[in-house]
């Protein structure tokens, strides 16, 4: 309770703020909650399956970017004057399986973390299961330069040191 006074009075005083900005403050704080988004996993995936093996690699991440852009929710927030978030709604966190395909593990260990936390639903868990791991796991960044390192560097990074 004496948070939310101390923010209330925070906001109130600092110069220039208007209603807009307080309003739009206060869905920020206290209205939305971090969720994981599975939209630019399905649709980064859907593009290199479609391209992948036509073109070079720097040419397929341009032709995996384009398609993203043209296929990715724009979200337009009431009284924002800048367009646009990383996901489809504030405050949803896109996943990037091309640099690390997450587990269903780190899905869990993600929704349930007590002060930094993304809710998972059950129908991202069923994407990541059945679309983005297949594809995924074996291409991902994280795990190929993990096949390339010495096994003794692979044990400390599997017991959690980097």
């Amino acid at each position: 309770m004496a948070t939310a006074l101390k923010e209330q009075k925070f906001v109130e005083g600092i110069r220039g703020c208007t209603d807009r900005i307080r309003r739009l403050r206060e869905e920020s704080v206290h209205g939305a909650v971090p969720t994981i988004s599975m939209e630019r996993a399905v649709l980064l995936t859907e593009a290199y399956q479609q391209y992948e093996g036509t073109c070079s690699i720097p040419v397929l991440r341009g032709k995996a970017f384009y398609y993203l852009m043209g296929h990715r929710t724009l979200y337009l927030g009431r009284g924002s004057l800048i367009v646009g978030e990383k996901g489809p709604k504030p405050w949803a966190a896109p996943t990037f399986p091309e640099l690390c395909c997450h587990t269903l593990e780190d899905f869990d260990t993600l929704n349930s973390r007590e002060r930094v936390f993304f809710r998972v639903t059950d129908e991202d868990k069923r994407i990541q299961r059945d679309v983005i791991i297949p594809y995924w796991k074996d291409r991902a960044m994280l795990t190929k330069m993990n096949g390339l390192l010495p096994r003794a560097w692979q044990k400390l990074f599997a017991a959690g040191m980097f």
